[in-house]
């Protein structure tokens, strides 16, 4: 590579990094479209401790309810939010009460009410205007033979149809399948239908051949996703087993208040900064090559963080990302102090900088690998401060080791060939076997 297109190589960098800040934080509508865009930092959900949010209350109204089915109607409600979109709820149980606590979202009051108001569910040969559990058959699926439903997307000649995949447990597909072998018996061809039942109310019907499949699932032109999703809650909904209703809901505010989250974030500021003032104090030139490095693998990380699913920003989260980014800063500082002491000893910058690579690298993965390994072992608790710090710091230590053993690497070898020469620029200086 040659001197001009390795400063061709800077430039486009930069002009790519700034494009890449502005997407980070800035919001506008975007053209010939009545969409907004959000910034990716905007993008990032918030819990309860840094955003606004909501909660409810439930009653549990099932009598002689035991602890384990209340603990496994709390875990299958925190799956339901999960699947909702809601990655970090809080779901407890408050006596006789089980309260929940989400971020904000435009669809969570709407879920919350849902979930306070589950309905039985049935799918059955038989159809009724309104039907009880008593007359069902043996064979009828019931909400306590589901595992699982959610909303599916079907293709057509172009048509988009949204629909609801019903998964059923063991005894479910039995049931199932004897009641899809009942049904495609029927002489009558147009008879050959299940019926959905919701709250003991008919709701829809599907025409099914006879099936072993343990799963079911129905499209319809007339389903918005709204209304898919809906429907797959109330499903949900009527496999816990366990009937509660809503008794109280509201909003909540920031646990710590906006002056705790400016001063989390004040903290990632000043430090960003210092380590981006220290670098080139440090090493001239390379200080600078350093920087650009950080500031691509700190825009990085807010794009990997809104666009994982699982992440929730919160006050621990902000406290792992400095620690993450305090790892991203040891790791390139390692590099350019072997370099420079290579090059005590060397007597060319270019040598001192793949000698200095060969020495270092290790030094980094294992660093990175060990703080990436405890942050996502911190993750998988599922307590909510230990879990949010666990996945902010394990994302950045990912990307503190491909920024400082590819992207830093590379952009000192460009830097050298623009300047392989003029030590003094990089603040090193020469042993006596090389004056």
């Amino acid at each position: 590579m040659n001197k001009k297109r390795a400063k061709i190589n800077f430039c486009l960098v930069i002009v790519l990094l700034a494009i890449a800040l502005v997407l980070c934080f800035a919001s506008f509508k975007l053209p010939a479209s009545n969409d907004n865009f959000n910034g990716f930092f905007n993008s990032i959900s918030a819990t309860s401790d840094i955003s606004d949010g909501y909660y409810a209350e439930y009653d549990i109204k099932t009598e002689d309810a035991s602890d384990k089915e209340i603990s496994e109607l709390i875990l299958k409600m925190d799956d339901i939010l999960y699947s909702q979109g809601f990655s970090n709820a809080n779901v407890y149980q408050m006596g006789n009460k089980v309260r929940v606590e989400v971020n904000s979202a435009s669809n969570a009051v709407n879920i919350l009410n849902i979930i306070g108001d589950p309905k039985t569910f049935y799918i059955s040969g038989t159809e009724a205007e309104t039907i009880e559990e008593s007359d069902l058959a043996s064979y009828d699926i019931v909400g306590t033979d589901i595992l699982d439903a959610y909303t599916t997307v079907q293709y057509n000649l172009d048509e988009e149809y949204n629909g609801i995949t019903i998964m059923f447990n063991k005894s479910g597909a039995e049931k199932f399948h004897e009641l899809s072998k009942q049904v495609s018996a029927k002489e009558n061809e147009d008879d050959r239908k299940v019926f959905f039942y919701i709250g003991g109310e008919k709701q829809t019907s599907l025409k099914i051949e006879e099936s072993d499949n343990d799963y079911l699932s129905f499209y319809s032109s007339g389903y918005t996703k709204s209304v898919a999703q809906n429907f797959a809650l109330q499903i949900l909904m009527s496999s816990t087993g366990v009937n509660v209703e809503i008794s109280s809901y509201g909003k909540t505010t920031p646990t710590l208040g906006m002056s705790g989250i400016i001063t989390g974030l004040c903290i990632l500021l000043t430090l960003l900064i210092a380590i981006l003032i220290l670098f080139p104090v440090f090493f001239g030139d390379l200080g600078f090559v350093a920087d650009l490095s950080i500031l691509t693998g700190a825009v990085a990380s807010i794009f990997l963080l809104q666009a994982l699913p699982i992440v929730t920003m919160s006050v621990s989260g902000i406290i792992g990302a400095i620690f993450g980014l305090a790892i991203m800063g040891i790791c390139h500082a390692i590099y350019l102090f072997k370099m420079k002491s290579e090059f005590y000893y060397l007597k060319r910058i270019p040598l001192s900088a793949k000698t200095a690579f060969k020495k270092s690298w290790l030094k980094i993965l294992d660093i990175c690998v060990i703080t990436f390994i405890g942050g996502l072992s911190l993750a998988l608790w599922n307590i909510p401060f230990v879990s949010t710090f666990g996945v902010g710091l394990a994302v950045l230590a990912f990307i503190s080791l491909f920024n400082s053993v590819v992207i830093l690497k590379d952009f000192v070898t460009w830097y050298i060939n623009i300047n392989s020469k003029n030590y003094k620029r990089l603040k090193f200086k020469k042993g006596e076997s090389n004056e």
